[in-house]
């Protein structure tokens, strides 16, 4: 059996060997159908490790202008950073890396320092004179051109203490709420952008998604910026308060909040402004904020941050932390370039997007052709065709090559089983045909025999028959010399009776003539 398996096994192999190199032209197209492949196949691998470096519109890296790249400082120059908060906080820490991915991508002579506030920990900003005290050993002695502040409280520090910290330096700020010109009265060369939320545009775009809604629920703490956010907030939906009603919640503990959000009547949204620290000084982050509302509240939770989008909020007219910080460093790079921060207006209405998560569009049963045009929809089932076009390209032309040799292999298998068949139904009718003929030859071969033997006993007969015939041929001669030799004694004697009978004749016919001549 096993000896039949590998000779079935050899056999294929021997076949399949011969369908792709039974010839020179064989072997020359197998060769190039190979190679084709091959070369499809590392177009194809190509792509893919391309499409591994596309992430999902909910985890994009926003990229900087690229129009900031002609923006280059004239000599190595140092910029200082202050950061409001702390290390992890979600919308400071993408303005950090809007700012710094802006200077090592336009401007990698400018050298940078990054100070933390601490101002989620300590909202009362009791240790601002021990950091200014710190800042002017660590800085006092340095010429620091540019001095960018992320966030009111950075705002409020530098502007308090800028005359011992910072006398000849410009400051651009970012990140601040509620900008006003008492805020920057009396302060010269300073410029920046606005924190502007754009609250309004995401009540609306909210009240068109979820068009029965009643009332809105605002959620804010109670930090300057959690303040601020509130105050911005109430003067834009202003106009919105003949429509829906606005219901700001108190200073909450998380488990107070949990109770607030799970007895939200159905009628309702809750709209999340800057939040990150409870009642009892417990902090939070942008992501882990939206998850806790999205998983408390039994309606849909919007906001006015880019971070939380793909967490748990719907969405809203969102501003982007990194590129609110690329957009500070880009006019910082303005000021070192020469351009004095005071002939660089104030950004009040910073860039905000529509966007929405389509994962809580389906939680919450929000047709997708409700969002208004323009928005963006992320966590969509993005098209695969769409979005990796010459991959799906270069994958059909791989298929179709395999497809192609599939089908010539197949019509060449047909073909060879075709003249197999032929043979095999050949080979059986040879047999058959041998068959019928060894059978004839058999056949054949006995009446042969049996007419060699009847033959033989013929001729034995007639071996017997010519020596019978041959003694009576003998007996007869013999016999018919006898009757010749008494013949020719009989003829002898006949013709001596005949000369004498003659001779009496002619005795008779003298003694006639002698009678008749008497």
């Amino acid at each position: 059996m096993n000896h039949e398996t590998s000779f079935k096994k050899y056999a294929f192999h021997r076949h399949l060997s011969s369908v792709f190199f039974g010839s020179r032209k064989a072997a020359v197209i197998t060769s190039l159908f190979c190679l084709a492949i091959a070369a499809l196949l590392y177009i194809a691998y190509l792509q893919v490790q391309e499409a591994e470096h596309v992430e999902l519109p909910a985890g994009r890296v926003e990229r900087t202008d690229p129009t900031a790249a002609h923006v280059r400082a004239t000599a190595s120059q140092e910029i200082l950073i202050l950061n409001s908060y702390h290390a992890g906080h979600t919308w400071s820490d993408n303005e950090m890396a809007g700012i710094t991915n802006l200077l090592h991508e336009t401007a990698p002579g400018v050298t940078y320092s990054m100070e933390y506030l601490d101002c989620k920990r300590h909202p009362g900003h009791e240790h601002f004179e021990a950091l200014q005290e710190l800042f002017k050993i660590k800085y006092g002695h340095r010429v620091i051109p540019i001095v960018i502040v992320a966030d009111n409280p950075a705002l409020e520090f530098a502007l308090t203490y800028r005359a011992r910290l910072f006398p000849r330096s410009a400051i651009v700020f970012c990140g601040v709420n509620n900008v006003t010109t008492e805020m920057l009265a009396g302060q010269k060369n300073i410029t920046g952008l606005a924190e502007a939320l754009a609250a309004l545009d995401t009540v609306k775009l909210a009240l068109r998604l979820n068009p029965a809604t009643k009332t809105v629920v605002v959620v804010h703490d109670y930090t300057s910026t959690g303040l601020a956010t509130r105050r911005e907030t109430e003067q834009q939906v202003q106009e919105m308060s003949g429509r829906v009603s606005f219901r700001y919640l108190e200073d909450l503990t998380r488990n107070e909040l949990i109770s607030q959000l799970k007895g939200l009547p159905k009628d309702s949204i809750v709209l999340a402004l800057a939040y990150s620290v409870f009642k009892d000084g417990e902090l939070i982050g942008h992501e882990d904020l939206a998850g806790f509302l999205s998983a408390n509240a039994p309606v849909p939770v919007y906001g006015v941050h880019r971070e939380r989008l793909g967490y748990g909020i719907v969405g809203g007219s969102l501003l982007s932390g990194k590129l609110h910080g690329a957009e500070a460093g880009r006019v910082a790079l303005t000021i070192l370039s020469g351009t004095p921060a005071s002939d660089i207006p104030v950004e009040l209405k910073p860039a905000t997007r529509i966007m929405v998560d389509y994962n809580q569009l389906l939680r919450f049963r929000i047709p997708v052709k409700a969002v208004p045009a323009g928005g963006v929809v992320v966590n969509r089932p993005i098209p695969f065709i769409s979005s990796h076009l010459y991959l799906v390209v270069s994958t059909l032309l791989v298929i179709g090559m395999l497809c192609s040799g599939i089908v010539i292999l197949g019509f060449a298998i047909y073909r060879r089983e075709l003249v197999e068949n032929d043979l095999r139904n050949a080979k059986a009718e040879l047999e058959s045909r041998v068959a019928e003929r060894t059978a004839e030859l058999k056949s054949t071969n006995e009446q042969l025999y049996v007419e060699l033997t009847e033959r033989k006993k013929a001729e034995e007969e007639l071996g017997r028959l010519n020596q019978e015939l041959d003694q009576r041929v003998r007996e007869r001669t013999a016999e018919l010399s006898r009757k010749n030799a008494a013949l020719e004694t009989m003829n002898k004697s006949f013709v001596g009776r005949e000369l004498r009978m003659v001779e009496l004749k002619q005795r008779i016919k003298a003694l006639e003539n002698e009678s008749h001549t008497r």
